[in-house]
């Protein structure tokens, strides 16, 4: 009977008869019901629809010190029944915990580490991280030898981690030691997957040019037909957005949704036609087609229960009712976009945030546009995300100008024309917010303030290909300067 309690503690503080009975039967137990009733009337347990819980996380802990010796060979019982089952949710990282407490440290490195990948998959960037934590803690304590790939595959993973919890810094340095380790030890598998992170975490850093070098290393590092050629593919085309070369991201991803499609990869399908929207809402008079992507992309993220996918897909929306001046129907689905990102943390959820300042500032609402955009650069301190910093400094420029504070206009235009002469980063949205802060300067007799910001907003026009908006603007400062 203290058997099958003890077996019951080892599944965890959630126990299900399922598990429970196939443990007891794999380690020759005696599963007494009679007990779990004097727990339950005791309080010391609750009934649940495919189990039992214990109420107490004492009262677990105090029966696995009870155990002794015998807590390690329960427990490799229950990761040998969990592992003749069908897979399911959860199934690697329960194996893998069960192994560690086995005393069968490297046995459990594989479900960690598989386990960890399908949290990532579900969105759980937490609890992912907590088990490559675990994995490389027993990595540590079997040591793993300095050379042993099984190091880079867990920092490939962790890379994911830290970019979702905007952890910039540290996954530079990460994807950095991982890029060089595989260079010094041969780990083919994971050299190219290391140069991709050095371009994904150098393209939010803002430093493009770095992002364009990594992914082309990466790119010639990697089977052409291989599923980690598409994923190069798929992130360089988001730094070829940035920069402007709409074609060129289109190429790549439509290269990349292909060899998705082959491998049958889903979520990364879904993030292919997400990012197809996207380049297609920076292309003047493509809003149908950009609509039409952001509703197949939803269909898949919604089916996959990928929240974060969701938003993102609510944040697209909401930028076609913008294009379309339909302000009321965008603001809404920013809202919506945040509700979704928010689980996420406030970094990963400041974009439809920033829209909303834009929109405020196309509505002249300029002091819920300034505290928009003073608040997004509070949350932006420390990211390390110095575009998105510099759509809040160009949209406050526009605010300054508005209010007369010239201080603040230098200040605001100062850090942008820093962040863009290092980024080359273009977009719409950094063009108008510029050139309205110019058009206001010298409607206030500001003349040079005024240029400084059409120049901005000229080069913006010309990277993301606006000739009519280019040229006109051209022609006026032409006439400023004469």
């Amino acid at each position: 009977m203290q058997r099958g309690l003890t077996i019951a503690a080892a599944l965890g503080l959630e126990v299900e008869e399922e598990d429970w009975v196939g443990a007891c039967a794999a380690l020759q137990a005696e599963r007494s019901t009679q007990l779990i009733t004097r727990l339950v009337s005791n309080g010391l347990a609750v009934t649940r629809p495919a189990g039992w819980a214990f109420t107490h996380g004492m009262l677990r802990e105090s029966i696995q010190r009870s155990a002794g010796n015998s807590w390690a060979e329960i427990n490799r019982g229950c990761a040998n029944m969990l592992a003749g089952r069908a897979p399911g949710p959860g199934m690697k990282e329960r194996i893998g915990r069960h192994l560690v407490a086995a005393g069968k440290p490297e046995d459990s490195l594989v479900p960690l580490l598989e386990g960890a990948w399908e949290n990532i998959r579900l969105g759980d960037y937490h609890r992912a991280g907590n088990l490559l934590s675990l994995r490389e803690q027993v990595q540590h304590e079997v040591a793993l030898p300095p050379d042993d790939m099984r190091w880079g595959a867990g920092w490939i993973a962790q890379c994911l981690v830290h970019e979702n919890h905007r952890e910039l810094e540290q996954a530079k340095a990460l994807a950095s030691r991982c890029a060089e380790r595989a260079r010094r030890n041969n780990w083919s598998e994971i050299l190219g997957p290391a140069f991709r992170w050095r371009g994904i975490i150098a393209h939010h850093l803002g430093d493009l040019s770095e992002a364009d070098a990594m992914f082309a290393r990466a790119e010639s590092l990697v089977e052409p037909n291989s599923t980690e050629r598409a994923n190069v593919l798929r992130h360089w085309a988001r730094a070829m957005r940035v920069m402007g070369d709409a074609a060129g991201a289109i190429r790549h991803l439509e290269g990349a949704l292909e060899l998705f499609r082959e491998a049958g990869e889903e979520l990364d399908e879904a993030h292919c036609i997400y990012q197809t929207a996207a380049v297609l809402q920076s292309i003047s008079g493509k809003d149908r087609e950009a609509e039409d992507c952001l509703a197949k992309a939803m269909e898949i993220y919604l089916k996959l229960d990928y929240t974060a996918g969701v938003g993102d897909c609510w944040n697209g929306i909401a930028e076609v009712h913008r294009q379309r001046s339909d302000l009321s129907s965008a603001e809404e689905a920013y809202e919506t976009a945040h509700k979704y990102l928010a689980r996420y943390g406030a970094v990963r959820a400041i974009v439809p945030v920033i829209n909303r300042g834009l929109i405020c500032l196309q509505r002249d609402d300029h002091e819920r546009a300034r505290e928009t955009f003073e608040d997004c650069l509070i949350t932006l301190t420390q990211s390390g995300q110095e575009v998105l910093e510099t759509y809040c400094h160009l949209g406050l420029l526009s605010c300054a100008a508005h209010s007369r504070d010239w201080h603040a206009f230098d200040h605001h235009l100062s850090c942008a024309e820093k962040v863009l002469t290092k980024t080359g980063a273009a977009d719409p949205d950094l063009a108008w917010p510029a050139e309205r802060g110019g058009d206001r300067a010298v409607a206030e007799g500001e003349r040079k303030r005024a240029e400084r910001a059409w120049l901005i907003a000229l080069s913006q026009w010309e990277q993301i290909g606006a000739t009519d908006q280019a040229e006109r603007l051209s022609r006026r400062l032409g006439k400023t300067r004469g």
